[in-house]
């Protein structure tokens, strides 16, 4: 008997002492927000590092040519003038994204041929724009739980790994950062503390920067004005006030050049004409993003390594549907009610830039909105849970239910970053055997090249003749076939070279 009792009481103090250590650990998790913020930054980056083995592909390889044409002085001074009809990239191209191409030029004067280094700095980017989302949810709502949602959703929506695996996208997430920076320093400035003058500096300057990154973060201006109106505070007379409005002006005049230029050369450029109009794709476009809301791009899209998927009818208009009961869900918080409308605000007009996209916007073009639909879902998901709990819903459910949507979005994450590296992959092969058959090659040879693969292919041989002349200089290149290239192998000439690639898909 005694041995019975003897036996039992250390498993209940073990089980006692377990217990203990559980509780101890989900009280600190939920005294301590920022222990779970870089949980959530480190799971981020965890998932989205199979990234960093990817290479090189498509537009990256037009950057990275431009910055080597012509002198870093030369080639930052045709970044700002928007005269320049320099394509693709040593100048505007079409587009005004003067800090973009800077930062470009440094980055391959840094790190020159190396993968690595450039797909970092864009997953610390992100990694570094969840952070400041998660800080603006916290402050806005008051709710570190909303706080670590929005984070959540911003992080891991598959829709976005579009976006970390392309080089060439850093203006949109350097764009993004900005203008969550800018957000969050206004909202500081709003507090009237000892530094609010120089968090009103920071946040124009980061105004300033998203916008030579990339125009479409213009409409932040318009969630600095919505966070002003529903969520700081002060009566209305106040708010509506002549006075309370002109710190606004300054953002206005930062927004206006950008934005004419952008029209501008919009007007200039042919291939921009063709490519932006206003139509039934604006509505296209609004829905097939409110579908990707709900139903993530990879899910919808499979294994598409190109182009995009845009929903049917009938799926736009349940995504619609979906979207219209989370707008007018009933939040009896006045709190979460003013973050609701401040959070939906700058949803609907982050989307605006780029509803006019003809052929229908790809999926990592919405980037620039996934903080704010991060932020509208949240709210919408914890006062969900709220509701569920005055029913005496199990809690554990609910942490259930969000480890297995964390799960399935790692997964298909993991799954695009893999289709989206196949591109690179096929680039990097088709270079290294060049390499290995021609390590120099003449100055202003000619190289044909038969069968290059697929990624190098799309839109005609644009990225063919960048992605050599990025490691050999300013040579000739031109696609044949194998007929052509025996003919030219008859009758070689002293600076002719024919490459045959043995991977050719």
């Amino acid at each position: 008997m005694s041995s019975r009792e003897d036996s039992g009481k250390p498993a209940s103090g073990r089980s006692f002492l377990e217990n203990s250590r559980l509780r101890g650990a989900a009280g600190m998790l939920a005294s301590s927000p920022h222990v779970v913020l870089a949980l959530i930054l480190l799971l981020a980056f965890l998932v989205y590092a199979p990234v960093l083995n990817d290479w090189f592909k498509a537009d990256d390889f037009l950057y990275l040519r431009a910055a080597q044409v012509k002198a870093p002085s030369e080639f930052i001074i045709e970044a700002f003038d928007f005269r320049d009809t320099t394509e693709p990239a040593a100048g505007p191209g079409g587009h005004y994204r003067p800090l973009y191409v800077i930062t470009i030029l440094a980055e391959a004067e840094l790190f020159g041929s190396s993968a690595l280094p450039y797909h970092l700095l864009n997953l610390m980017v992100h990694v570094a724009s969840v952070a400041m989302l998660w800080l603006i949810a916290r402050k806005a709502t008051q709710r570190p739980l909303v706080a670590h949602i929005a984070a959540l959703v911003f992080a891991l929506h598959p829709t976005y790994a579009m976006t970390l695996g392309w080089i060439s996208e850093l203006s949109a997430l350097a764009a993004t950062l900005g203008a969550l920076v800018c957000l969050w320093s206004f909202m500081k400035a709003l507090d009237e503390g000892a530094r609010s003058k120089l968090w009103y500096l920071v946040s124009l300057a980061s105004y300033l920067a998203a916008m030579l990154y990339h125009p479409k973060a213009a409409p932040v201006l318009v969630a600095l004005a919505a966070y002003f109106f529903f969520v700081h505070g002060g009566t209305r007379r106040e708010s509506l006030a002549f006075r309370s409005w002109l710190r606004f002006i300054p953002y206005l005049g930062i927004a206006l050049f950008p934005v004419l230029v952008s029209l501008y050369l919009r007007e200039e450029y042919l291939r921009l004409q063709f490519n932006f109009s206003y139509g039934p794709h604006l509505y296209e476009n609004f829905l097939h993003y409110l579908f990707m809301g709900v139903v993530p791009y990879p899910l919808l899209a499979g294994t598409k390594v190109f182009g995009t998927v845009a929903p049917t009818f009938t799926g736009g208009i349940i995504a619609f549907s979906a979207w219209l009961g989370i707008a007018i869900w009933p939040l009896k918080d006045s709190r979460k009610r003013a973050a609701h409308l401040f959070a939906l605000v700058w949803f609907l007009t982050a989307l605006l830039p780029l509803l006019t996209f003809r052929f229908g916007a790809s999926p990592r073009q919405f980037y620039i909105a996934g903080p704010a639909l991060a932020l509208v879902l949240s709210l919408f998901l914890v006062s969900a849970l709220d509701s569920l709990s005055r029913l005496r819903f199990p809690r554990f459910a609910g942490v259930a239910v969000l480890l297995v949507l964390l799960v399935l979005a790692s997964q298909r994450i993991f799954i695009t970053v893999q289709d989206q590296g196949l591109p690179s992959a096929q680039s990097r092969d088709f270079i290294e055997e060049l390499r290995q058959t021609y390590p120099t090659l003449p100055e202003k040879a000619t190289l044909y090249v038969v069968g290059a693969p697929l990624a190098l292919r799309i839109f005609g041989d644009v990225y063919l003749v960048n992605a050599v002349q990025t490691y050999y200089g300013d040579i000739r290149v031109e696609p044949v076939s194998q007929t052509q290239a025996l003919e030219l192998e008859q009758f070689p000439q002293p600076n002719e070279r024919v490459f045959r690639y043995s991977g050719y898909d």
